[in-house]
């Protein structure tokens, strides 16, 4: 039930397009993993919810391990006192929506793994079979008792623990439509903790009455700790990062554990100073199948480029999507294996800041690169310039 490290990768676009809707996979497994040992040198979840959710310092791990595909439903690892501990009852927290079908016949077609007969893993809809999500439930014994989910979400590492919050489903539509609405969906909530929750009805499917409805679609709304409104983990507040690609170990931190332990490590030693900062703007490559569209040729995304007094390397700084490279395998390009599989950012990235990408949210990414000058850095990037490469460049 586990791949290993070679085999464990994503079929991604080569160009990064912030407009892909789906990450599609080259493999994919079952959607229930069954909890067996895995062979020596094997790729697994590397740490346990206690180590994913509780109060751990620094956290840089990484190891292969976020790129693990495996979902994980039914049998939750955690007792009903200890995950309300560990997510404990709020509003914070960041908020998903996962789609809930009820058989492989209602997975569309791009979301189907025709081989496997299976749900493809880490799709943006967070696509979950019922029985697998009811499954994987745990009734906390709180006075006011909560259902949270216990596992892997749709193979995303990082969708663990979450509390169930309501249940959506938008109706096809009647046998006689209405004249005003026609046949347009209509949407209807058959599931709240704020209602149901309190009477202490559990969550449930919900099932058309009499065939006279089609349910078009049925989506769940899940809340995280209430400290992912403000970071990948609890004592490293803040939604940045840096990669550290050309330390002998190559190590990505985040949050204010980006100060912090290089301080600590720094001691005696001279802080390293930034003698120049450029900035530098691209437009995402469409490939030469097309022609820019009027907003792709005005679209540019900028970002800054910082030297430093050691001149061992240069740094990447840019301001993008939520999750937006580490949940899109580590397909940077600012590094020349962007399309090996796996790159070494992606295999950097700890369990924890794997998850889907967010469109109204941001992340500021620090990127140590090789070139150790502004000129070097031009030559690099010029070597991927154009429609048919990455990306148009403007310096």
């Amino acid at each position: 039930m586990y791949k290993s490290n070679d085999d464990v990768s994503a079929a991604i676009p080569n160009n990064i397009n912030p407009e892909a809707e789906e990450i599609s996979t080259i493999e994919s497994e079952s959607s229930s993993l069954t909890e067996e040992a895995p062979p020596p040198g094997y790729a697994r979840y590397e740490d346990s919810l206690e180590d994913l959710l509780g109060d751990d310092g620094m956290y840089d791990r990484g190891g292969g391990f976020g790129m693990c595909l495996q979902s994980k439903y039914g049998a939750p690892e955690l007792n009903a006192k200890r995950a309300a501990e560990l997510l404990p009852p709020g509003e914070e927290g960041m908020v998903w929506h996962a789609r809930l079908v009820k058989t492989l016949r209602d997975v569309p077609r791009k979301d189907l793994d025709e081989v496997n007969q299976c749900i493809k893993p880490r799709r943006a809809s967070l696509m979950v079979l019922a029985d697998d999500f009811f499954s994987s439930l745990i009734k906390t014994d709180e006075k006011q008792p909560r259902w949270l989910f216990s596992g892997v979400l749709n193979g995303w590492p990082s969708l663990a623990l979450l509390e169930v919050q309501s249940i959506t489903v938008s109706i096809k539509g009647t046998i006689v439509p209405s004249m005003k609405r026609g046949i347009a969906p209509v949407t209807r909530r058959t599931w709240s903790y704020k209602k149901e929750g309190l009477k202490g009805i559990a969550p449930s499917f919900p099932e058309a009455k009499l065939g006279i409805i089609r349910h078009e679609q049925v989506r769940v709304r899940l809340r995280a700790p209430g400290w992912t409104s403000k970071g990948w983990s609890k004592n490293s507040p803040g939604y940045a990062w840096w990669f550290e690609a050309n330390r002998e170990k190559p190590r990505l931190l985040h949050g204010l554990d980006m100060i912090r332990i290089p301080q600590k490590e720094i001691g005696e030693t001279v802080d390293p100073i930034c003698t120049h900062v450029h900035m530098f703007s691209h437009r995402y490559a469409v490939g030469g199948r097309k022609m820019e569209n009027p907003k792709e040729r005005f679209t540019y995304h900028s970002a800054i480029l910082l030297e430093w007094d050691h001149k061992k390397y240069v740094t990447v700084v840019e301001l993008a999507l939520l999750n937006g490279l580490s949940g899109y395998s580590g397909k940077s390009n600012w590094y020349d294996d962007k399309n090996a599989n796996p790159s070494l950012l992606y295999e950097t990235f700890p369990r924890r800041m794997v998850a889907p990408w967010t469109w109204s949210l941001g992340e500021i990414r620090c990127l140590d690169v090789e070139a150790k000058t502004f000129e070097e850095f031009k030559e690099y990037v010029h070597k991927y310039s154009g429609h048919e490469h990455r990306c148009v460049f403007r310096f």
